[in-house]
């Protein structure tokens, strides 16, 4: 289902891009004086075909988030649990601490090594790391 749903996202993006590109050609011509009002009325309709299979995509994007998210919950998986939401708001408090500058936090920081012996200079806590990584999936 995630591979359905990825693909479902590139293609929304792609047709968004098509739509744009399209705006960006009638756009250059409008500011051409001499411009063909047939070919204008043609990537207008060319537009709004892109338009409306953009539209399409992206709702075909939330019925698959929507029922991906009906399976978790009916096979008793939730994006996050109560644990992982505490997790969240400690990691959230923390952060603003660290950006006011308490003193309590900021030596907490640190780039040296993790558990698993990898020194990435990240300095994300390994639970919250777990959690960013099944909300990714």
């Amino acid at each position: 289902m995630n591979q359905t749903l990825n693909t479902l996202n590139e293609l929304w993006i792609e047709a968004g891009e098509k739509v744009e590109n399209y705006n960006d050609k009638i756009n250059q011509m409008l500011k051409n004086e001499n411009f063909s009002a047939q070919t204008l009325r043609d990537l207008t309709a060319k537009r709004d075909h892109a338009q409306a299979r953009c539209d399409a995509l992206r709702n075909q994007v939330d019925e698959a988030q929507a029922t991906q998210v009906a399976h978790l919950r009916s096979s008793g998986q939730l994006p996050l649990g109560n644990g992982e939401n505490q997790t969240d708001q400690s990691f959230i408090s923390d952060f603003k601490a660290l950006m006011r500058g308490d003193s309590k936090i900021t030596n907490l920081v640190t780039s040296s090594k993790d558990e698993s012996g990898e020194a990435a200079g990240l300095t994300i806590p390994q639970d919250i790391r777990t959690s960013i990584n099944v909300l990714k999936r």
